[in-house]
């Protein structure tokens, strides 16, 4: 039996999640190997808040399709396997890129009229949106007769605890690196986090978006 459920956590990863994987390390991977191209991506793709424009704020999606390096897509590609699978595997497709996008958008979004020459690439807000709605259901799952997973509230422990830990570990972690001279866009991980969460509320994702009608006792315990 596990290895049914193995199987069919792959299946949905790979419609959905590994989809969107292949994509940004496709476009990333690409600009990272185009010698002397570096500086004209930056500038026809990543986000500049300062210098945005209205012709060109398709930048609020692009920036997320672009990388500082290996280690920095990598790093990202794992986090969103790991929490956006949850979110492929329970609840539709549409549902798992709707927040992925939003939270990138957010991300961006939060630096627009700030006079700083920031410039930002990277998915990590929309891996965090990502971590933030499956935070809303997948720490210890608890589904109802009809086989719906619990949406925690926004209040619970489940949910409270592991915010906490992200938040100051996120800011941590970015205060450290940015004495290596690696700076860290960690408002764009909170407030794509913060997005994530909320979307959940949503009542066309978190209502009858289900992908099985009922688990086995086997797929609760793996779940678990």
């Amino acid at each position: 039996m596990s290895r049914q459920v193995s199987q069919s956590l792959f299946t949905h990863i790979s419609r959905c999640v590994l989809v969107m994987i292949f994509l940004i390390t496709l476009f990333s991977s690409y600009c990272l190997i185009q010698d002397g191209m570096n500086d004209w991506i930056i500038n026809q793709f990543a986000f500049v808040p300062h210098q945005l424009i209205y012709s060109e704020s398709y930048r609020l999606v692009s920036y997320g399709f672009i990388h500082s390096d290996f280690s920095h897509l990598g790093m990202n590609m794992l986090w969103l396997l790991i929490f956006a699978t949850p979110l492929a595997r329970h609840f539709k497709c549409f549902s798992f890129i709707f927040i992925f996008f939003v939270g990138i958008i957010a991300g961006g979004a939060v630096f627009i009229g700030t006079k700083n020459s920031i410039i930002l690439i990277g998915a990590s807000a929309g891996v965090s949106a990502c971590m933030g709605a499956s935070l809303r259901f997948m720490l210890k799952p608890a589904y109802d007769l009809n086989g719906k997973i619990e949406i925690y509230r926004l209040t619970d422990g489940r949910f409270l605890q592991p915010s906490i830990i992200f938040l100051i570990m996120d800011i941590a972690n970015a205060a450290l690196l940015s004495n290596l001279d690696y700076n860290i866009s960690w408002q764009s991980h909170v407030i794509g986090y913060v997005v994530g969460a909320l979307l959940m509320e949503l009542r066309w994702i978190n209502h009858g978006a289900l992908r099985r009608a009922k688990l086995t006792s086997a797929e609760e315990r793996y779940d678990g």
